[in-house]
């Protein structure tokens, strides 16, 4: 999803930023292992109840989310890839209620799973709702094709950081697009520059015309 379906890396650093903080000393801990998930959205939204000073409610995240952009073509890659008969969904640590914005632009989508926050009254208790390890995408995914896709025939991932690198391991067609760091690039595939998602969309038909000719 972010960096993906939408022109921002992190829909959680684009919530920060909004509201000018950042999380670098956090994403540094998580990286080298001094936290865990829970942690890392923990402090992640205490940086916004300390820059509101004041309860946190659900509103104060919706509206910078919807500012975000979506990537040049996305509808239309993910309309054609459905068409074709691709399974196409969402695997993300970003915040799943970016997903409202994704509708909203016409994408639509196969299954959907991103993090969260906790909300009681419509207020943020300070927790996170972890349906994603960041480090562990690769094991979502499996439990996705095992429990509802158990017959798929060719699987393609795209992502553009180093933590997809895990999905990109078990992946037919590994695409990195716009590779955030070298590693991604390094491990998929194939490389997609620019901002237009049709470009994958080239790159999966390239895939099949090769693997389908006698």
């Amino acid at each position: 999803m972010d960096g993906v379906l939408t022109l921002c890396r992190s829909s959680w650093a684009w919530v920060h930023k909004y509201y000018g903080v950042d999380n670098e000393k956090s994403v540094k801990d998580y990286m080298e292992g001094r936290i865990d998930d829970y942690e890392f959205m923990r402090r992640d939204i205490a940086l916004w109840r300390n820059a509101l000073q004041r309860e946190v409610r659900l509103e104060d995240i919706r509206k910078p989310l919807e500012k975000i952009e979506i990537t040049p073509g996305a509808k239309e890659t993910v309309q054609r890839l459905r068409e074709k008969g691709y399974v196409v969904g969402v695997i993300s640590g970003g915040l799943d209620l970016l997903q409202e914005k994704l509708k909203k632009e016409g994408i639509e989508l196969d299954f959907f799973l991103a993090n969260g926050v906790e909300v009681k009254g419509g207020v943020l208790t300070g927790e996170g709702v972890l349906r994603v390890p960041l480090k562990e995408k690769n094991v979502v995914l499996l439990k996705i094709l095992e429990e509802d896709y158990p017959c798929t025939e060719t699987l393609v991932v795209v992502g553009d950081t180093s933590v997809d690198i895990s999905m990109f391991r078990i992946a037919d067609l590994a695409i990195a697009f716009r590779a955030e760091d070298e590693r991604a690039a390094e491990k998929a595939h194939v490389r997609v520059e620019g901002n237009d998602l049709r470009d994958v969309l080239k790159s999966v038909e390239i895939y099949e015309g090769f693997y389908s000719s006698p």
